[in-house]
C-alpha cells in the first residue's frame, strides 16, 4: 500500500470542505451572503458555476459565515480555518517532508537512469564488438576472393 502525503490528505479534506460551502452557498441566497460576507455576488456566482474558486481570505469567511463562526480578526481565527500558514503546501515540516521525499525520489530517478546508460554502453559496445567481427569476416572474404580471383588469372 502506498504511503499518502500528509499535505495531501489535508488538501483533499480541503477540497471537501471547500465543496460543502459552495453547496451551502448554491443553496442560499447569495445576495444576503453578499451584504453579510461583504464578497462581491458576482464572485460567488462564479464560484457556484464552477468558474473559480474562492482565495483562502473568501474561504475564511464562508467559512465562518456558514459554521457561525462571528469572529472576523485574523488573531482571534479558529484552527480550523485556512491561513497563509497553516495551509498544507505552507507548512515547514510539510515543506521539509516533501523536499525530502521527492529529492529521494529524484536520486532513485538517477540511479536508474545511471543504471540504464550502463545498459546502454554495455550493449553498445557489444554491438561494436559484433560489427567489427562482421567487418573483419568481410574482410577475410574479400581477400580470399581477391586471391581466387588472382590465381585464376595467373592460370588464364
Amino acid at each position: 500500500m502506498e504511503e499518502v502525503p500528509l499535505f495531501q490528505i489535508l488538501l483533499e479534506l480541503f477540497m471537501e470542505k471547500l465543496e460543502e460551502i459552495l453547496k451551502k452557498l448554491s443553496e442560499s441566497n447569495v445576495k444576503d451572503v453578499e451584504r453579510a460576507t461583504k464578497i462581491p455576488s458576482d464572485r460567488m456566482y462564479k464560484w457556484i458555476k464552477r468558474k473559480g474558486k474562492p482565495k483562502i481570505d473568501d474561504f475564511n469567511t464562508l467559512f465562518r459565515y456558514f459554521y457561525g463562526i462571528s469572529s472576523t480578526s485574523d488573531n482571534e481565527a479558529p484552527d480550523t480555518l485556512v491561513t497563509e500558514t497553516n495551509f498544507p503546501y505552507n507548512r515547514p515540516n510539510n515543506i521539509l517532508e516533501e523536499k525530502e521525499r521527492v529529492i529521494s525520489i529524484l536520486e532513485m530517478q538517477l540511479k536508474e537512469k545511471d543504471r540504464l546508460y550502463e545498459s546502454v554502453i554495455a550493449t553498445k559496445d557489444k554491438l561494436i564488438t559484433s560489427s567489427e567481427k562482421q567487418v573483419q569476416l568481410l574482410n577475410d572474404m574479400l581477400e580470399l576472393l581477391k586471391e581466387k580471383s588472382d590465381t585464376h588469372l595467373k592460370k588464364n
